[in-house]
């Protein structure tokens, strides 16, 4: 698996800096993933953000463009159409 680069050119949240060196992070990110971890480093940093965006949040999270489907359920939709035509 490729070296994750969320964080390159950032400075990582670390132990008692609880967002503070974060704030081009969504809001959403910071809630539900950040703020839950106390990160040792950056490695661990970017790692637990790579993993948390590519297994949560960019693929069962609503997304409003998507009339409030997750990407999976806009893909199953989208399928079905293209089967049914």
């Amino acid at each position: 698996m490729p070296e994750p680069d969320v964080l390159k050119g950032a400075s990582p949240v670390l132990k008692g800096e609880r967002g503070s060196n974060a704030p081009y992070l969504p809001a959403t990110l910071k809630a539900e993933c950040v703020y839950q971890h106390k990160f040792t480093d950056k490695e661990q940093a970017a790692l637990i953000v790579f993993e948390y965006i590519e297994t949560w949040y960019n693929r069962k999270r609503l997304h409003s463009a998507l009339g409030y489907l997750s990407p999976e359920e806009f893909g199953r939709n989208l399928n079905k159409q293209n089967i049914a035509a």
